[in-house]
């Protein structure tokens, strides 16, 4: 819970880095929180749509609540690894063009090839989300779990 609210205490901080425990924390907590607001929302038959685009009001809330600390954690996350948060901007690039092609091509056979696309570099990114972070100072400042040592050939005596 210690990461979740540091993330939500750097909202909009999309400078340094941020270690695999506190991006992973704060999906764990956000998944288990948006899971309980849909609950409650069923409940309360807070829900409005219908059938895949069926969606709760304080889920909804929650969603815009969340949107832009989950953005910086994101690219903090992909510093972490020394890449550019503008990667991430790449991968709502193709989903933005996948989303546009289907609505303009329903029926269109480049549909399959853009899907796979976007799986590909979805679980690319996953893979990436995951991967340990640089144990140095990298270009987006130093090791978030203070581990950047010391060049022992600069201390000997």
């Amino acid at each position: 819970m210690e990461e979740y609210l540091k993330v939500i205490k750097n909202y909009v901080n999309f400078k340094g880095r941020a270690s695999r425990r506190e991006f992973w924390m704060f999906v764990l907590v956000n998944l288990i929180i948006s899971f309980i607001l849909g609950q409650i929302d069923n409940a309360l038959g807070l829900n409005f749509g219908g059938g895949l685009a069926k969606q709760g009001v304080l889920s909804s809330i929650y969603s815009l609540f969340i949107f832009l600390p989950n953005l910086a954690v994101t690219v903090r996350r992909l510093h972490d690894i020394n890449k550019s948060g503008w990667f991430l901007a790449g991968f709502y690039g193709i989903a933005l063009l996948f989303y546009v092609m289907i609505l303009t091509y329903p029926e269109s056979s480049l549909i399959i090839i853009f899907s796979l696309v976007l799986l590909a570099f979805a679980i690319y990114f996953i893979v990436l989300l995951a991967t340990e972070g640089d144990k140095q100072s990298n270009d987006y400042g130093p090791d978030p779990y203070g581990s950047d040592e010391l060049d022992i050939e600069d201390h000997l005596i």
